[in-house]
């Protein structure tokens, strides 16, 4: 009976013993029911922007049933990328020239959370050579398209348009100069909501007026065309009378102005001439049907003529894309250049020899591939043709 009494008798101290203690005043005490906060992703690594000529695809694929997105960017065509992984599905790349020097230009739209916490973000990165990019959260503005070119006539570097929804006030255009190295603040901003839900494809090119400066020309509704006076702000329209996927700028066979060009869901090329005298656009010529709706467009002087021909995929019930080019001299004609099984998705007209001098080449991305096409070979092979691994959602070429 001793030994227990005197076992409990150690017990029941060494319980108060150990009530009396103070808890450890070096840990917080909600620290230990949080989980510790993730380390930051690492900064994007500088991008080697030296080189003649630069091609700019962004990407897409599926990882486990996740989707990751990156940009690749080759130089003199070397088939071996550079390659940035992104945090978002939506990626947009524009290359342009700041007063000499070559930059790029990256949107990247991305969604973290669910539900409650599910939070948009809008991202503008610019990246120059050797340096990390500059990163501009632009939270409330949804960038739908993107394209670079002269538009206030000084003709120093180029302008970047940038046409989407402020989700504030409805549908924009915005007008950066890159040389003010000021990407909250556009040099001009267009609030085009009188002029229906503004949707892709954004161009730019002189097809209107007399004042020798270029227009900015949007798809403003599903079937119809809007021309917006860069200088004025004034707009008129053309009513399509079909869905638009693409629009590009040429000029392809007139006299003095760009012609729009633009294609729909029908399958036909449509181009647009300006009247000078009613002020009005009107339609100069249309294609035959090519077999499936019009999925991309670019055009350039592809073969060293003084004018523009148009290159062309359509995208059929299936996967199949179909390339084609368009001339207009002697007379209008369009030749079939290659069927790509796994389809086109992206197409962009630059001068790959970076000489304006010469004519220019198209690029396309496909599910698969990056493809440059050059008129001197005849088109076919493609003159720069590398597999991608993923899927090529935007392309450029610079």
């Amino acid at each position: 009976m001793k030994i227990v009494f005197y076992l409990l008798t150690i017990l029941f101290l060494s319980i108060l013993i150990s009530c009396s203690e103070e808890p450890p005043t070096s840990v917080d005490s909600e620290t230990l029911t949080k989980k510790p906060p993730k380390d930051p992703p690492p900064p994007l690594e500088p991008l080697d922007l030296t080189g003649a000529v630069h091609i700019v695809g962004g990407t897409v694929e599926s990882i486990r049933n996740k989707y990751r997105s990156s940009i690749r960017v080759w130089t003199d065509f070397d088939e071996n990328p550079q390659i940035r992984e992104q945090s978002g599905r939506d990626i947009k790349v524009a290359i342009y020239d700041n007063n000499g020097a070559i930059e790029l230009l990256v949107y990247n739209y991305s969604i973290t959370g669910k539900g409650n916490n599910r939070v948009e973000h809008f991202e503008l990165q610019i990246w120059r050579d050797d340096a990390a990019p500059e990163i501009y959260n632009l939270d409330g503005f949804l960038y739908l398209d993107i394209v670079i070119g002269e538009l206030d006539g000084n003709y120093a570097g180029d302008e970047i348009v940038l046409g989407g929804f402020n989700m504030g006030s409805g549908p924009e255009i915005r007008v950066f100069n890159p040389n003010y190295d000021d990407f909250y603040h556009p040099i001009k901003t267009f609030d085009v909501n009188a002029y229906g839900m503004f949707g892709r494809p954004i161009t730019i090119g002189d097809v209107a007026g007399t004042d020798g400066a270029n227009e900015i020309i949007f798809q403003c509704l599903v079937r119809r065309l809007a021309v917006l006076d860069y200088n004025s702000g004034d707009v008129k329209t053309y009513d399509t009378n079909e869905q638009v996927n693409e629009i590009a700028v040429g000029y392809v066979n007139g006299v003095g102005l760009d012609e729009i060009i633009w294609g729909g869901i029908s399958g036909e090329i449509h181009i647009l001439e300006f009247d000078g005298i009613t002020e009005t656009f009107s339609e100069k010529w249309e294609s035959v049907n090519l077999g499936g709706q019009i999925w991309s467009l670019a055009a350039g002087d592809f073969d060293s003529d003084p004018e523009y021909e148009i290159a062309v995929s359509t995208l059929s019930s299936g996967n199949p894309s179909t390339i084609y080019v368009c001339e207009s001299s002697p007379v209008y004609s369009i030749t079939p250049i290659e069927t790509i099984s796994e389809g086109v998705i992206a197409m962009f007209a630059g001068n790959a020899t970076n000489n304006p001098a010469l004519k220019k080449d198209f690029v396309v991305g496909t599910r698969t591939n990056v493809k440059v096409y050059d008129a001197s070979n005849g088109y076919i092979p493609p003159f720069f043709d590398v597999p991608v691994g993923a899927i090529v959602t935007e392309v450029y070429i610079k």
